[in-house]
């Protein structure tokens, strides 16, 4: 049966709620409970009642958060339970750090139509800006006026890089937890209300019960952890590892114990290569019943960057990088430079893996090496150049020319040369690079902006630096015949 929007958002309210009473990490503002020191602007009608905030769009509608004392590292997730009838382009804005509200800290996202209401999380930490002392920040739905918007709540809170968003089953749409997949026998997955290991409510496991959280990220390749708790009879939870084809590559996984009480569980695995996503997997217990709450799969540790052909997904350490007072402007050119001191000679090898958004112009020691200019969205596949003739011992000057044509804008790029007799240097696009709106300067650091895959790029194809050469070997037959054991020349 579907629910009514009034009843959804009463559901959803009161789950986060519960859910903010047992996490001091979360702060939650409950429209239907009034405006909670909440700020209108641009709104014909705003109204807060039983359902929360609702109001008619004017042009640029804002809602202003009261005054806020908070450091950015303890929250970095930003949920809304929000309504409208039309589509548009919104817009979080930040007061951070002595600065009043300001263009250069802002978030922006694409709002949907939708005839109830959706849960949209923004993670703010991928974004520019969101650092240090949070004062206050704005929340502009969308611009198109004549929207009808409706808000149940705002709420931030702390969640893990690769955290189950609705881990603890608290969000629900239509009555059913979100992303969550509840398949097997019917009705052997239920909700528990008031039985959880935090928050309000829990899954209960019956035999046939199969729970799926999936499309989970693994742009990363590396150690993942996933933890949860749980109660009742032993059931089964795996993580699936899974390519781009959506074959299984490997998967871990962890039996529970008989409990009857809540306890904490863990264990980890390692993503092969060539993982694109990764499915949460939990399947019923065999007689008796289970619990399961707090699912969540965190990433321990990164793999390094490796070359080769089979590199399918995005092995990027670098950061998106730009001009700091050019940030959410359009329509401009500004310059990036690196200097960079290389050992001597002989080198296996010197390339240059880059991206620029929207297009670029590479000089590297005063001469220009490559341009993607007049190239439609030349971004979505960096380019790996060859500097073997162009960088020298010693001091070398990196020079970028970039252009923004619109909407986002960003450098990446990593520099990898690779001396026969000593360890290779890498060169990561990070705060060390400088930027100038010319190209004498003046130079101030640039502003990093995040790493895939943050929003709003997202993955990013690392492409293979090349093919490897063949190998040949020869082997040297002595004299005579060959004995047992004997040791043979082979020349490689």
């Amino acid at each position: 049966m579907r629910l009514r929007l009034t009843t959804l958002a009463f559901v959803v309210a009161a789950a986060i709620m519960a859910q903010a009473a047992a996490n001091p990490k979360i702060i939650l503002w409950d429209f239907s409970k009034g405006d909670q020191g909440w700020k209108t602007h641009n709104w014909e009608n705003p109204t807060f009642g039983p359902n929360g905030f609702t109001g008619l769009s004017k042009y640029d509608p804002q809602l202003l958060s009261p005054k806020l004392d908070i450091n950015a590292k303890d929250y970095n997730t930003l949920t809304v339970a929000i309504q409208s009838d039309l589509e548009g382009n919104g817009e979080i804005f930040l007061a951070a750090n002595g600065e009043g509200i300001s263009a250069k800290r802002c978030r922006r996202h694409l709002l949907k139509p939708s005839k109830e209401l959706k849960i949209l999380a923004f993670r703010l930490n991928e974004n520019h800006g969101w650092e240090g002392k949070i004062h206050q920040f704005r929340f502009d739905p969308l611009n198109p006026e004549g929207a009808k918007i409706t808000i149940a709540f705002i709420a931030l809170s702390l969640e893990s890089d690769n955290a189950l968003r609705n881990g603890d089953a608290e969000f629900l749409r239509d009555g059913q937890p979100l992303d969550w997949l509840l398949s097997g026998s019917p009705g052997a997955v239920t909700l528990v209300e008031d039985d959880a290991a935090s928050g309000s409510r829990s899954f209960r496991l019956a035999p046939g019960a199969i729970l799926e959280y999936p499309n989970l990220d693994m742009s990363f390749l590396g150690e993942y952890e996933t933890a949860f708790q749980a109660k009742g009879s032993p059931f089964r939870i795996a993580l699936h590892f899974l390519g781009r084809d959506g074959a299984l590559l490997n998967a871990v996984e962890q039996t529970t114990g008989q409990h009857g009480e809540w306890r904490p569980y863990s264990f980890r695995g390692i993503a092969p290569d060539r993982t694109y996503s990764a499915t949460l997997h939990i399947q019923g217990p065999v007689t008796g019943l289970a619990q399961i709450d707090d699912c969540q799969v965190t990433c321990l540790a990164k793999a390094p960057i490796r070359s080769g052909m089979n590199i399918t997904r995005p092995r990027w350490q670098a950061a998106w990088v730009w001009h700091p007072d050019k940030l959410l402007q359009e329509n401009h050119t500004i310059w990036l430079r690196r200097q960079v001191t290389l050992p001597d000679r002989p080198w296996r090898l010197a390339t240059l893996q880059i991206s620029v958004d929207d297009s670029y112009s590479l000089v590297v020691n005063g001469q220009t090496v490559h341009t993607t200019h007049g190239i439609t969205n030349a971004w979505q596949t960096p380019q790996v150049l060859d500097l073997q003739g162009v960088l020298a011992p010693g001091d070398n000057t990196i020079l970028v020319e970039a252009r923004n044509l619109g909407g986002a804008q960003g450098l990446i790029a990593e520099l990898t040369v690779e001396p026969e007799q000593c360890q290779a240097v890498h060169i990561l696009t990070d705060s060390a690079w400088e930027a100038a709106e010319n190209a004498d300067g003046p130079w101030i650091p640039v502003k990093e902006q995040g790493r895939p895959p943050c929003r709003p790029w997202g993955d990013l194809t690392y492409q293979p630096i090349g093919k490897q050469p063949a190998i040949s070997a020869k082997l040297t037959a002595p004299a005579g015949p060959i004995q047992a054991g004997q040791r043979l020349p082979i020349t490689v």
